[in-house]
């Protein structure tokens, strides 16, 4: 599983560059489109891996692709899994709580949410289903009702809801539960953006360019949403929360694919938020990440520009602000965009997933010469009480 080990967020203000350096992208195969990625140790050897959701139009069942990383920044072929019927959104979290690795998987023509139990040597078991809704799109895993277990929120995109399934520990779901949202909810964030200690959501709505906020009471339900209205021709593709202007309140960060921007809403910490700014990005700007990119100790943001196979990178000046997009080139069609530290050196490096090239892109960060060293983390050597042989 992932550890704090690896969950590096490098804040090195004493000496940074100037500037976010990359490597040229080095592309894998990923056994098909990537729709989804997630992060985690699945085989236990201390080194982090990927999960990826192998999306296909055709008639048959989709799969989950596991991508062994080795600690250096390098991954192994794909081995794959089956889930269900249009896989899309994946997360990661230890639903059966002995301590490997699960994954669950969006199923987004079913209507359906798979889980697939880790093995802890790399492998997923056969997948277990659970009802969802609708034409499902967006999908987090948190603890919303505080018993400890994962449990996960789904957007159902021509219902105008958002339905939660609570994990029971054991890798099983209740039925869903749906709370209101916005006219086509698309994508989704999770965090505490009023400080009561209660996992709150915020979902983006495409048709009306809304954001709902659904304020958690940290026993698995929202209240009716707060609507955050965005400008006029906005079109909303994904959401993610972070302090981008270090005040300790969750901002909100959306991007608009009308006019190639991402906007951001500073949070007032407790559950509102201020009129966004805008900055540019690439073209049709989708997923958005996070993190201190050139060690400065500022959050910055890397986004997916589909319709140009690059990323924008967009660093941050503490404030709220960002500078000037500067772009890298990543495979055609890039959606999924995450941050890791693949060859473990303290940097976070960038990873996409490509619907047309059916390749995961790896820009690997040259930023670590001012990082401070970090703890490694050895494999596991012995198993959770109670885990399976």
């Amino acid at each position: 599983m992932m550890t704090a080990a690896h969950l590096v967020l490098a804040s090195w203000a004493m000496a940074s560059c100037p500037e976010a350096s990359f490597a040229p992208q080095v592309t894998v195969p990923a056994g098909g489109a990537v729709e989804g990625i997630a992060v985690a140790d699945f085989d236990g050897d201390g080194h982090l891996d990927l999960a990826v959701t192998n999306f296909n139009s055709g008639g048959g069942p989709n799969s989950v692709a596991i991508l062994l990383g080795d600690g250096r920044g390098a991954l192994g072929a794909p081995a794959r899994f089956t889930a269900g019927h249009g896989t899309t959104r994946i997360v990661s979290s230890d639903f059966d709580a002995d301590g490997r690795a699960d994954v669950a998987v969006l199923n987004s023509n079913d209507g359906t949410v798979s889980i697939l139990l880790g093995d802890g040597q790399g492998g997923l078991g056969p997948q277990t289903s659970f009802a969802a809704g609708g034409v499902t799109i967006g999908m987090v895993a948190a603890d919303f009702d505080g018993d400890g277990n994962a449990d996960l929120a789904v957007t159902d995109l021509f219902a105008a809801r958002v339905v939660v399934l609570s994990g029971r520990g054991d890798g099983s779901f209740s039925d869903p539960v749906p709370f209101p949202a916005g006219q086509q909810p698309l994508l989704i964030a999770a965090g505490d953006v009023d400080g009561d200690g209660a996992v709150d959501l915020a979902v983006d709505n495409v048709l009306d360019a809304t954001v709902s906020i659904l304020l958690g009471r940290g026993d698995g339900r929202f209240d009716a949403p707060p609507v955050l209205r965005l400008p006029t021709g906005f079109s909303p593709q994904a959401v993610a929360l972070s302090d981008f202007d270090g005040d300790g309140a969750l901002d909100l960060a959306v991007s608009n694919a009308a006019d190639n921007t991402i906007a951001v809403l500073p949070g007032n910490g407790d559950g509102s938020f201020d009129l966004p700014s805008s900055f540019a990005a690439g073209g049709f700007p989708v997923f958005a990440a996070a993190g201190d990119l050139n060690g400065d100790g500022r959050l910055d943001l890397v986004v997916s520009d589909a319709a140009d196979a690059a990323v924008s990178i967009l660093l941050g000046r503490g404030d709220g602000a960002f500078g000037p997009r500067s772009a890298r080139g990543v495979g055609t069609e890039p959606i999924p965009i995450v941050l890791a530290d693949l060859n473990e050196d303290g940097a976070p490096d960038i990873v996409t997933g490509s619907l047309a090239d059916q390749t995961v892109s790896l820009l690997l960060n040259g930023c670590v010469d001012h990082r401070p060293p970090i703890a490694r983390a050895g494999p596991r050597r012995s198993k959770t009480k109670g885990a399976r042989p």
